[in-house]
């Protein structure tokens, strides 16, 4: 290029031409990397640099001379990098070149128009060269900070990776560290750190350009609302907790890998990733309920509408949410098959069957299963969806004193799953005569809490339905005495929901984070690759690393991909919630070590492999423990104690967990939804803690002024 613009060839000319190239390429590339980090779009950047460029070929000095700008717009030809770039060209090539010229009628030399007409002045160049390079430095330093700070960018690697130097040491990076990234970002793509920074592996730029994730069209066939599709690009998610749960919610589950879409509105397909979780919570369950000698059976999908139609209470409560088999083929069936809402009716029929005197007591059922309940309004996945898996026990007594004592009994395992295993707090209380299960004598549940949202989640129920069915479905035994009874019966289930919940409170906005317990994957080995390291030797340690964690039962899995930089795999893990991170690289393998990196607040620490699995379990012990408190934490902010209507009202505009005195009547419980009811739903009670506080003597319900008989949470909820 340099001969076909007829340019001078001399050591000084072809230095200062290639010098000015270099240091306008590298202006150019840092001041479109400095607008993307100070917009909020892409778009949005594209349209300051068309304006951008703009203004720097009108003050570039070429189009307008640089003496003959007005002196009211000179600044902006000071400022405009092109304009020194053009000083730094074509001043040293013809500096010395006195051919004379015809300008405007006037005989003068090319140096001299040069200087009087173009304003390039030989004397300066000195100044031309540290003004090219400030101009690279300014922007790259602009960049640097904004690409941390205002972390627009959040939804690419650039980021990501960005920000995971910064964050190096302390939570700072040095101004040495982001400077030395951003040296090297022109110059490598390649999968390995900068040799300039050996221990701190920073991350590499890795863009992703492969095909984009797509939600796919949630559309019902049987009358749902189409759910508009959204396209994911590249790692990472594009939206915050904080600025829009819904959202956010919608897209960690299907970037974590956790669910995808189904052409049916209100289903999902559950992924390894999730099922797994449920997996673990299932083996727990399992092996608790068969020490209380509970047996797993199995009974079938679909009910009769006699059968459904026998216990009138109970279906009402679930009449618009079943679904319901009208043909076979072509042709309509005779009688239409329900599909189960819930199993009281398909199992109690063979309940009165099986029982007929007292040594058939007590009979103690559980099955996993999945049902159907047909929700229309608003479904979201794990918390509300028209399929779902779940267990439901079902166990017929001959005293209410059995009964009590195994609703109690299955509470508290219920409690232990979300916060030995899920790590979240939940109140354990009865639900009021409004809120109990449909035809059962009274409902207790563990409640918990989204505090981004302000609403409380049923996280399981353990009912006793009393009589009841039993009368409908003729379940008698006879007693000791030859006596026919009535059996006592209980029903219980938690579901998938629980995921939700546990994706809900503990997600953050680099995606899921998983607690140990759950984790089908509790720690992931990542290999450090560099340059002219024993990479085989790298390698070689990392599958040691996992094979100990393994044989020690601890769930490890080593990532040796070799098409995704180690930046772009921390990011993958850390979206998909891994709580211990380990890491490999030359200088751990030549010291013995692993840099091990946590998923809730990001801690690093160096461990010797000689204390490798002891440190590790520790590690996960207090990341178990660590969410856990954090929860905790904040749900105890959002409780607010209220004594009077207009503090509630307040309160729950201000998305709290209200505890407030209630004379428990169902009539004040329907007059607070109806006054509360609005876009964002009604407020209704949660559960009436075992734990009540003191009520002192006269004290009032909020609601309806008279006598207080009972502590009481109120909030909107799921």
């Amino acid at each position: 290029m340099y001969p076909a613009i007829s340019f001078y060839f001399s050591t000084y000319k072809l230095f200062w031409y290639l010098y000015s190239m270099f240091c306008t390429l590298l202006y150019f590339n840092y001041f479109g990397m400095m607008l993307v980090s100070l917009s909020s779009t892409y778009q949005v950047a594209a349209v300051w640099a068309s304006f951008s460029y703009t203004m720097f070929n009108l003050f570039s000095g070429y189009l307008i001379p640089g003496p003959r700008i007005p002196v009211w717009w000179r600044w902006g030809y000071w400022i405009c990098p092109t304009a020194w770039s053009l000083k730094g060209i074509l001043a040293p090539q013809y500096r010395d070149i006195g051919t004379v010229i015809t300008v405007n009628r006037g005989n003068t030399t090319i140096s001299e128009f040069l200087g009087s007409y173009l304003g390039y002045h030989y004397d300066g160049l000195g100044a031309v060269a540290t003004v090219l390079m400030a101009f690279p430095l300014a922007y790259a330093c602009v960049f640097s900070i904004a690409i941390v700070k205002l972390n627009f960018q959040n939804r690419c690697d650039v980021g990501k990776d960005i920000r995971g130097a910064w964050s190096v040491k302390d939570g700072k990076a040095t101004f040495v560290d982001v400077f030395a990234w951003l040296s090297g970002f022109l110059s490598s793509y390649t999968t390995f750190p900068s040799p300039q920074l050996p221990r701190r592996h920073l991350r590499q730029i890795n863009v992703m350009t492969g095909a984009e994730k797509k939600k796919p069209n949630a559309s019902a066939n049987a009358g749902g609302k189409k759910k508009e599709v959204k396209k994911e690009t590249g790692l990472g998610l594009s939206i915050k907790k904080d600025e829009n749960f819904g959202d956010w919610y919608q897209e960690v589950v299907v970037n974590g890998e956790m669910i995808e879409y189904y052409d049916i509105s209100g289903c999902y397909i559950l992924r390894p990733w999730a099922m797994s979780i449920w997996e673990i919570m299932q083996e727990f369950f399992d092996a608790e309920i068969k020490k209380m000698k509970i047996k797993n059976c199995y009974f079938p999908l679909f009910v009769s509408p006699g059968v459904l139609q026998k216990e009138k209470d109970h279906i009402e409560g679930f009449a618009p949410e079943v679904a319901w088999v009208t043909k076979s083929g072509d042709s309509d069936l005779e009688v239409p098959i329900a599909i189960r809402p819930t199993s009281e009716t398909v199992m109690y029929p063979f309940y009165s069957k099986w029982i007929r005197g007292h040594r058939d007591l007590p009979l103690r059922l559980n099955q996993w299963c999945n049902v159907v309940r047909w929700e229309f309004s608003n479904p979201t996945p794990f918390i509300r969806s028209r399929e779902f898996l779940w267990q439901e026990g079902h166990t017929a007594f001959a005293t209410k004193e059995e009964a009590d004592r195994e609703v109690l009994e299955i509470l508290e395992l219920y409690k232990r799953i979300y916060e030995e295993f899920l790590a979240i707090p939940v109140i354990k209380g009865k639900k009021s005569e409004l809120e109990k299960f449909a035809g059962g004598f009274y409902t207790t549940s563990v409640e918990a809490f989204i505090p981004n949202t302000g609403r409380g989640v049923q996280g399981a129920t353990s009912h006793c339905l009393g009589q009841n069915f039993a009368k409908m479905f003729e379940i008698y035994f006879e007693n000791e005495k030859g006596e026919k009874n009535m059996v006592w019966q209980n029903s219980w289930a938690y579901s998938t929901r629980t995921i939700g919940v546990m994706v809900m409170v503990h997600g953050d906005d680099k995606g899921l984070v998983l607690p140990p317990k759950v984790a089908s994957v509790q720690v992931v080995v990542i290999p450090v690759p560099y340059k002219d390291a024993d990479m085989q030797g790298i390698f070689d340690a990392c599958t040691s690393t996992m094979n100990a964690l393994c044989e020690a039962g601890i769930r490890a899995e080593v990532d040796l991909r070799d098409n995704y930089s180690p930046g772009w795999k921390y990011s993958n893990w850390e979206l998909k919630g891994v709580p211990l991170r380990i890491e490999i690289g030359p200088k751990d393998f030549a010291n013995n070590q692993v840099r091990a990196v946590r998923r809730d607040n990001s801690a690093k620490c160096d461990i010797p492999q000689a204390n490798l699995v002891e440190k590790v379990k520790e590690l996960l012990d207090d990341i178990q423990k660590s969410l856990f408190n954090a929860a905790q934490e904040k749900r105890d902010a959002c409780v607010q104690v209220v004594k009077t209507w207009d503090e509630f009202v307040e309160a729950l505009g201000q998305k709290k967990l209200i505890l407030a005195p209630w004379c428990d009547e169902e009539e004040v419980e329907k007059d607070v939804k109806a006054r509360t009811k609005g876009e964002t739903g009604a407020a209704k009670t949660l559960c009436c803690p075992f734990e009540q506080p003191e009520l002192p003597e006269g004290t009032k319900c909020f609601a309806s002024g008279k006598p207080a008989k009972v502590w009481s949470y109120w909030g909107r909820s799921y």
